[in-house]
């Protein structure tokens, strides 16, 4: 049977954490992109056209421009996997047995 430290969890959570965090900004352009996806697939006619047109020029524009958010999760993600592999080694490198 495995015990697990309390430090072992945490590395472990960091870890999950970090390329949870990290994957925020893929999950979103994914939801974005599919949205685009189904709106260019309906077929409008009449005084909606414009709208339409405007609604998928805008969703490409959405997708197309960078974020800060996007650059911020990247950095939070890294440093939740940074302390965890920094925990790692700090116990690989410090442990007395």
């Amino acid at each position: 049977m495995v015990i697990w430290k309390p430090w072992d969890v945490a590395t472990e959570a960091l870890g999950f954490l970090g390329s949870l965090v990290m994957a925020v900004p893929w999950f979103r352009d994914f939801a974005e992109r599919f949205s685009l996806h189904r709106v260019r697939k309906i077929v409008i006619t009449g005084p909606l056209t414009r709208l339409h047109t405007r609604l998928v020029e805008h969703l490409k524009i959405s997708i197309e421009r960078p974020r800060s958010t996007d650059f911020i999760y990247m950095l939070v993600g890294l440093l939740l996997l940074a302390l965890s592999f920094g925990i790692n080694l700090w116990k690989l490198l410090f442990s007395a047995s």
